[in-house]
């Protein structure tokens, strides 16, 4: 936890306290909350997953997508497919965002997470190797398309 800030689980949502502010978030808007997972390699997005639910793996959804919103053949075999899904307006500044971070960070990979609330964006978290780097993708030739992004030096 961060000095000077707490979250309190409370019946029917959470309370995020901080120096000077207090957020609360009610537990349905939590579930609701779409994650927009943007694979970057080299400084670049390349594509995402998008995904809902993810508070309880056994009912979340996620799928893959290029920068174009449509969706890619491959998925992860651990979850349920998330089809058709929503594209918030602020998808090309997402984008942007995502590419600004990836380029800040001297690394081959990083996976960017944000998120799209009432028409703003907002950063959740950057990754260096999901899953530990053993992320399953289904069909295994989706592991060729990860290899033709990733240039090591």
């Amino acid at each position: 936890m961060v000095p000077g800030l707490s979250c309190l689980n409370l019946t029917g949502g959470y309370c995020l306290l901080g120096e000077g502010y207090a957020l609360w978030a009610h537990e349905d808007d939590v579930r609701s909350l779409v994650d927009y997972k943007f694979f970057c390699f080299n400084g670049k997005a390349k594509f995402l997953y998008i995904s809902r639910g993810l508070e309880d793996h056994k009912t979340a959804e996620i799928s893959f997508y290029d920068l174009n919103a449509n969706e890619l053949p491959f998925h992860r075999s651990d979850y349920k497919p998330l089809h058709n899904a929503a594209i918030p307006g602020t998808f090309e500044k997402m984008i942007k965002v995502a590419n600004v971070l990836a380029e800040s960070i001297d690394s081959a990979f990083v996976r960017i997470d944000l998120y799209s609330i009432v028409d703003e964006v907002f950063f959740s978290e950057i990754t260096f190797s999901p899953c530990g780097g053993f992320l399953p993708f289904y069909p295994e030739t989706a592991d060729g398309l990860m290899g033709k992004y990733l240039i090591i030096e």
